[in-house]
């Protein structure tokens, strides 16, 4: 007897894409800008692509504050975005970094 499963909520559904997502289109966004620079050395290339943090926390606080709400789902999980200093911290300048800084890094090496 076969069982079906859906593979998003296998893999941690919401919460696998919650990372996911964001982490590729920073990665994109790191090479696009990247590629606009010319980058002379792998460093600079890096720095170009981790700079796009600026704009992204702009955005990520915004959101922060115009869509606070709670929610609950279908399990009896309350879900609510909140303005907590790690997720902030996390979510606003350590992602962009590291994910915009292997965009740079990949637009250096195509070039």
């Amino acid at each position: 007897m076969y069982s079906s499963t859906n593979i998003a909520t296998y893999l941690g559904g919401i919460h696998l894409l919650a990372f996911v997502i964001p982490g590729v289109i920073l990665v994109i966004a790191g090479y696009h800008y990247t590629r606009t620079q010319n980058p002379s050395s792998l460093t600079d290339a890096r720095v170009y692509g981790a700079s796009i943090v600026g704009g992204y926390a702009v955005l990520m606080l915004l959101g922060v504050f115009l869509f606070n709400h709670s929610q609950a789902d279908g399990y009896g999980n309350q879900w609510a975005l909140t303005l907590s200093m790690g997720r902030s911290l996390f979510a606003g300048i350590l992602y962009p970094l590291v994910f915009g800084a292997i965009g740079g890094q990949l637009a250096y090496n195509n070039t």
